[in-house]
């Protein structure tokens, strides 16, 4: 009788004819390796999936009848998945929102292309011939100076004139220098709203807890010193401005005392809800008794929030196009004004999509199913297929190689680690730009591995550590291979 276990031998089997295979070298011995690496690899995963077979069924005895605790985390990981996947739509509405009144740079960031939108621009250039002649009766001016008989042609001299106006106003706002003061304007605008509801900034705009809001005169009276000064005047140089009151009150209402409060609020929210969102997924993979399903459905869950949000704005912007019918917002001026002011939210809104569904795939991918069993399979015997290419053919890398093969983990680490900086700095690098970083430090990984493979030397054996002089490695005896018993090699009677 044998003491050995069966599934020793069989490794000892697999073990001795894969170094019988590495003495004999030539291409039987590189085929009789492939095929103890391919048979090694399905074993590993038939003995993995007959260990989640077994687990699974002393789970499902131990459990036939659930008990109240387990119910109750699945119970709890399901509320936190639909509330996280609740709150992730609004902590992103909410961050925009905090980002265009509060941020001028984003704001400004933001409306900047409007002003050389085709349709906005027509529609501005639009309002303004038409407030020009409506304030001035250029076809009664033009008739007042034509004689009687000639001031037929008063009014098509107006529609030229009207026409003129209008094409070079279109001019004017479509042009660099226009979209300069766009800006400029905006940003003075912004920041004196930002200053308002906040009570803090540096805008001569200022305005306290009461509602008050009053215009600080204290760099004006400076700069009129400064003049002064310049002129030999000095008297008012050892004027403490700091502590005169040069302010004028120029409102005071109780509805901004609102409006900073509700101002307030919208900055926590900003910074509270997405912690809540990511700490409710958090919580349901932790209390969840299956955790990797948890997982997916979490991903799941984020990737419908962000397609619920999708389809949101997408009917807000078809009744906001329809709604413009007829007034002095045209509908291409209403779709470009929505499509522009909107898109930092669209664009986060697919990032998170995008994240969401590679989650999920993640997840599923590392499930025991058959087709993604098949799948990682398929998947590691390429990989092996590219490593036995380059071993068999010989390459070496020299000290580059083995550089890399001594620190393969740490390389991989900084790759990946280098993927997420650039996603972060990258600020809103869209689907397409995800998908390029990963799929670059995809490629990289793979060719961090390539270079990690040792070169197999004709005699059979790899270069390395190991190897014996002259890079040949210790050797195997050729002859007769000694008998083995029926449990594999090393077997005891």
């Amino acid at each position: 009788m044998s003491d050995t276990p069966a599934g020793a031998g069989e490794s000892g089997a697999a073990e001795t004819g894969s170094e019988a295979a590495a003495g004999a070298g030539g291409p039987d011995a590189d085929a009789a390796t492939e095929g103890v690496d391919e048979l090694r690899h399905e074993v590993d995963e038939l003995r993995k999936q007959l260990a989640d077979a077994k687990a699974a069924g002393a789970s499902a005895e131990a459990g036939a009848t659930p008990t109240g605790k387990r119910r109750l985390r699945s119970v709890a990981a399901v509320i936190l998945i639909v509330l996280g996947s609740v709150l992730a739509p609004i902590a992103g509405i909410t961050v925009f929102v905090r980002n265009q009144v509060l941020n001028t740079d984003r704001y400004v960031s933001n409306i900047a292309p409007l002003s050389k939108n085709p349709a906005i621009a027509s529609v501005m250039a639009t309002q303004v011939t038409n407030q020009l002649f409506s304030h001035f009766n250029v076809q009664s001016e033009i008739a007042s100076v034509l004689p009687p008989k000639a001031d037929f042609i008063a009014a098509p001299l107006s529609n030229a004139i009207k026409s003129q106006t209008y094409n070079i106003a279109d001019k004017v706002i479509s042009s660099n220098q226009f979209n300069q003061v766009w800006v400029a304007m905006n940003r003075q605008v912004h920041t004196a709203l930002v200053s308002v509801l906040t009570g803090n900034g540096p805008s001569a705009l200022k305005a306290n807890q009461n509602g008050t809001v009053s215009l600080d005169l204290h760099a004006l009276a400076q700069n009129v010193i400064t003049q002064l000064d310049s002129r030999g005047i000095t008297v008012f140089d050892k004027l403490p401005i700091s502590k005169i009151n040069l302010q004028i009150v120029l409102l005071q209402s109780r509805g901004l005392v609102k409006a900073q409060q509700a101002t307030k609020l919208l900055n926590h929210l900003a910074l509270f809800l997405p912690f809540l969102a990511i700490a409710c997924y958090a919580g349901a993979v932790a209390v969840s008794t299956r955790r990797r399903r948890a997982l997916m459905w979490c991903g799941i869950g984020l990737a419908v929030s962000m397609a619920v949000l999708a389809i949101i704005l997408g009917l807000a912007r078809s009744f906001l196009i329809s709604a413009s019918a007829g007034h002095a917002l045209t509908p291409e001026a209403s779709a470009a004004l929505f499509d522009t002011l909107l898109r930092y939210l669209r664009t986060g809104l697919r990032v998170l999509f995008g994240i969401g569904v590679l989650v999920a795939l993640g997840a599923w991918l590392a499930g025991p199913s058959r087709p993604v069993v098949a799948l990682r399979r398929a998947v590691v015997r390429a990989y092996r297929w590219v490593e036995q290419g380059v071993r068999n053919r010989g390459w070496d890398f020299g000290p580059v190689g083995q550089w890399v093969a001594a620190n393969k983990g740490v390389v991989q680490g900084v790759l990946v680690g280098l993927a997420v900086l650039v996603l972060v700095w990258w600020g809103n690098p869209g689907i397409l730009g995800t998908l390029v970083v990963l799929l670059v430090t995809g490629f990289l990984v793979v060719v961090v591995r390539t270079l990690a493979v040792k070169p197999r030397l004709p005699g059979g054996a790899s270069t390395g550590p190991g190897a014996g002089p002259g890079g040949a490695g210790p050797t195997t005896p050729t002859g007769p291979a000694a008998p083995t018993g029926g449990t594999g090699a090393g077997a005891t009677a």
